[in-house]
């Protein structure tokens, strides 16, 4: 067990001679602990003996010593505070280092990983050379394992083990995953009447009323762009419920996942070369196939990211089996296969009004310049008509009557509607059909007077 008092040190650190996949570091705060860091603690020495040579827990905050966490008070330098731990002695923490630390991880990680301010273990990917790739990193929620009645031994134990005797980096972590999740995820019938309570008013209290919302099932390494499309479908008007956004501090990871899933509008599966290996992904869908198998089936949805893959010898390939799949989102615009079709038409419409606005911009042509421009059109044929003799019976006649008819109609509903009404663009359409119309006319007659 080592000590790392400040980021540069974490990203400066190399394992040698180790057969270990990641950098196990973990980040509690002493001045503040909590269930969790206080078993850590109280363990410290039993992990720190267990893991023996080949695996290296790493600590920010702490002063780091040749021998891992220091047995004696040694000033370093800087404000710090003193605290002892069984079977160690006396440790120094300096907090200043360990909130930069803690800060320049979240700055630098492509998860939009966060910390919670309880204790975490965040596996850190090594590169060929063993150096840390600090953006690059799984995160476990230790305190979430002790709020589903479990202890965090048997999780430390076990990557541990991960650590001195995996052979593929891949497996190792899916089947770490797999255990972690078996430690805090809850049984189906595993919520009390008021834990249900608690959790329906916390997602109550954060806007997400049941059924009015899209849960969003994505592999974290696939953040960025998810998190461009649930904005987009949330500008569109329909609230969405991602991790970790919407998981409020303190609550239970898993508990708050299966309830938000479970009452949620619809469940979005992000298919990715990331997410057909996920567990999380994995064990999200198998829980809406359970909750929603007597809905309809559009209750579950699939779209691809980028492009299709073949999910023979995957994880998905059962589940994924009679699941709508939408379509292929291959930039954020397509973010509307995922809305409802009347949703769809609606965005259309307003897509028509902004193209039409922009054309007046781009031409310094407005609404109202238009108006006048039909306007004159009808009084010009509004005159040619009267001046003109025809039979009531001469198709030509009754078809330009009408003609002006509409589009006076048209100048009058332009009129009482804002350029931005959906209604607008529709009528605008009409309006500039009707002067094709009513010019061809004013042809046909000039022509038939021409030879009268």
């Amino acid at each position: 067990m080592l000590c790392v008092r400040t980021y540069e040190d974490l990203c400066q650190e190399t394992i040698y001679n180790r057969n270990q996949f990641w950098y196990y570091v973990i980040i509690f705060n002493p001045k503040d602990l909590t269930p969790a860091s206080i078993k850590l603690l109280d363990n410290l020495y039993y992990f720190h003996k267990d893991s023996g040579a080949d695996c290296v827990y790493f600590i920010p905050g702490f002063i780091n010593t040749t021998e891992g966490i220091s047995k004696i008070n040694i000033d370093f330098g800087g404000p710090h505070d003193n605290f002892e731990i069984p079977k160690y002695g006396t440790v120094q923490f300096y907090v200043d280092d360990f909130l930069d630390c803690y800060k320049k991880i979240e700055e630098n990680n492509a998860i939009q990983w966060r910390y919670s301010g309880e204790c975490e273990l965040l596996l850190f990917n090594l590169d060929k050379n063993g150096k840390i790739i600090p953006n690059d990193f799984a995160a476990y929620n230790l305190d979430d394992i002790i709020r589903n009645n479990r202890t965090i031994t048997p999780f430390i134990r076990y990557t541990i083990n991960l650590g001195k005797d995996a052979y593929d980096k891949i497996v190792a972590k899916r089947d770490l995953d797999n255990f972690y999740a078996e430690l805090i995820m809850p049984s189906f019938n595993d919520f009390s009447e008021q834990t249900i309570r608690d959790m329906l008013g916390t997602m109550r209290d954060g806007g997400f009323q049941k059924d009015n919302y899209y849960f969003l099932s994505y592999s974290s390494k696939d953040y960025k762009f998810v998190y461009q499309i649930r904005n987009a479908i949330e500008r569109a008007g329909i609230k969405c419920w991602m991790a970790p956004r919407d998981i409020p501090h303190g609550m239970n990871y898993a508990h708050i996942i299966e309830l938000a899933i479970q009452n949620a509008q619809q469940f979005i599966i992000i298919l990715s070369n990331s997410s057909i290996w996920s567990v999380w992904v994995e064990k999200e869908l198998l829980r809406a196939i359970h909750y929603f198998q007597h809905e309809h089936s559009d209750k579950i949805v699939a779209v691809w990211l980028n492009h299709q893959i073949d999910l023979d010898a995957t994880p998905m390939a059962y589940p994924v089996e009679g699941i709508q799949i939408r379509g292929c989102l291959s930039s954020v615009d397509d973010y509307r296969i995922l809305l409802p079709d009347e949703l769809q038409k609606k965005l259309k419409m307003q897509d028509k009004i902004k193209q039409s606005l922009n054309y007046f911009e781009t031409n310094l042509v407005t609404s109202t310049s238009l108006q006048k421009q039909f306007t004159k059109l009808l009084s010009i044929a509004l005159s040619i008509k009267n001046h003109i003799n025809y039979k009531a019976e001469n198709p030509l006649c009754n078809q330009f009557n009408n003609q002006c008819n509409q589009l006076k109609l048209a100048i009058q509903n332009m009129e009482n509607l804002s350029e931005e009404d959906e209604n607008y663009c529709a009528i605008l359409h009409s309006a500039f059909k009707l002067e094709n119309e009513i010019l061809q006319a004013i042809k046909q007659i000039e022509e038939i007077c021409t030879q009268n």
